[in-house]
């Protein structure tokens, strides 16, 4: 009796050693989260900054999230931050003591950091798709600030499902393909476009029922948890482009 006492005694001061060490392994995973060094500068909307948000959220990156809302505010900051290159969006990874401006440059140094899809682009396709992506995303941006706003968005909803335009040339090229450059894991060039098509369903929800592939793609990446996180933290609500423009200048 004395002897199953004294074995009871040692497995309750193991499991304490066990549970002491598992609070500590906890800790020092939540405070290397949570001193990433990682800090995003960019206006206090979604535009050239979206994907690089969702890229930090997808890995649960606890990044410091630096908003301007006043042009005075970035022009205070512009040229005190040791930036090469002055712009927003402009990210700071205080652990590598790196500085740098450019969305692209960013989404692609974020993409080797936390291994987004980094290595699985064999043909050069992330880069050829890349380029496409940004040529209708500034399509997009230029009609947003247009004047002529009402009088041209029905031209431009029409050209999204005209063959000849470069949404229907990726929805063809979506057709035996899961996301842009993988079949198994997303790259940053996933998070752009999907940003793109979560814009124009702002401006016409049902603009991706004549799009099957790319309305496939829109979906598959939609119901993943980190944007639903995204969402919840208001991110997604933010206006698309500055305060003033014709469109998608207010939060919604």
């Amino acid at each position: 009796q004395f002897l199953s006492k004294t074995i009871i005694k040692l497995i309750m001061q193991a499991l304490s050693l066990v549970d002491g060490l598992i609070t500590k392994i906890d800790a020092v995973e939540q405070k290397s989260n949570a001193s990433s060094g990682i800090t995003l500068g960019y206006w206090n909307i979604r535009g050239l900054a979206d994907f690089l948000r969702l890229m930090l959220y997808y890995k649960g990156v606890n990044y410091t999230e630096k908003m301007y809302e006043k042009d005075e505010e970035w022009q205070k900051d512009k040229y005190n931050l040791n930036l090469e290159f002055p712009n927003v969006p402009y990210l700071f990874d205080e652990k590598k003591n790196l500085r740098m401006t450019e969305s692209y440059a960013i989404g692609k140094y974020l993409a080797k950091k936390y291994n987004i899809g980094f290595n699985v682009d064999k043909n050069n396709r992330e880069g050829q798709v890349e380029g496409v992506i940004h040529d209708i995303l500034i399509k997009f941006f230029r009609l947003c600030y247009d004047p002529d706003f009402e009088k041209k968005k029905e031209g431009y909803l029409k050209s999204l499902i005209d063959e000849k335009d470069k949404l229907c040339q990726i929805e063809k090229y979506l057709d035996n393909k899961k996301y842009l450059v993988s079949d198994d894991e997303l790259t940053f060039i996933d998070f752009k476009f999907f940003t793109y098509l979560d814009y124009n369903i702002r401006l016409d929800k049902g603009f991706l029922d004549k799009l099957k592939n790319v309305n496939r793609y829109y979906n598959s990446i939609n119901n993943m948890d980190f944007v639903k996180k995204f969402q919840e933290a208001g991110l997604r609500n933010l206006g698309i482009v500055k305060p003033g423009a014709t469109f998608g200048g207010n939060p919604v």
